[in-house]
């Protein structure tokens, strides 16, 4: 459905200049940490795979993890059709740019073993872009894990230190004078993962992105 998407956009005059997969909470909800232990990460897998072929149920990172999770959808399905779509617009010649995503660092499963499983997915999908030289990587996680005094937000469990969405990004602007924005006080976020703050930060990385494939070289 993706590849006749692009194939008809690049057909009929609405090239398509960047794509990638924007994630939900497909990491960690529904379903909570289960299954077998992971002997390499010591952690339980969790997470939904509405419509696999396994249904709905908690997913690793590959193939070997069908044995903990009795689930044949894992991270390496995602990279594995995202690699599909870069193909597919080489193949035909496509100048669309397909790139590949972190998910949300919010929500449900934010801390704990839950976080920490997510934590270690969202790093697999950053050394698989790391591992290739012409790889595009949009790193929603990460960029909500910092605000805009460059202060990194993290959490521990069971020993290990990773990754949370740091609490500015979940907060509203109020009012805006000459410029300058001012922020609530508290978390005001309203169910759509993340506040104005967050927003904004991620429309500015947006736009470096996008900038930087379209051929500037990042240079004021």
């Amino acid at each position: 459905m993706i590849k006749n998407h692009m194939a008809y956009c690049n057909s009929n005059n609405l090239k398509i200049a960047a794509i990638g997969f924007g994630w939900c909470w497909d990491m960690t909800w529904q379903n909570s940490p289960g299954g077998g232990t992971d002997p390499v990460y010591n952690v339980r897998w969790a997470g939904s795979s509405e419509g696999g072929p396994d249904g709905s149920s908690i997913w690793g990172l590959d193939a070997e993890d069908y044995a903990l999770t009795s689930n044949h959808v894992c991270m390496d399905t995602y990279l594995n059709a995202t690699m599909e779509y870069i193909n597919f617009c080489l193949s035909n010649g496509y100048s669309t740019k397909v790139f590949f995503t972190t998910g949300p660092v919010d929500g449900g499963g934010n801390t704990g073993e839950n976080g920490y499983q997510r934590a270690l997915k969202h790093e697999y999908i950053r050394n698989y872009v790391k591992s290739h030289s012409n790889l595009i990587l949009f790193d929603y996680a990460d960029i909500l894990c910092w605000n805009n005094s460059s202060e990194e937000a993290t959490t521990t469990w069971n020993g290990h230190t990773y990754q949370v969405i740091h609490p500015d990004n979940m907060r509203d602007y109020v009012n805006e004078t000459n410029g300058d924005f001012t922020t609530t006080t508290d978390h005001t976020e309203d169910g759509d993962h993340i506040g104005e703050v967050g927003t904004l930060r991620l429309a500015k990385a947006l736009w470096w992105m996008l900038a930087r494939i379209a051929g500037w070289d990042g240079n004021p």
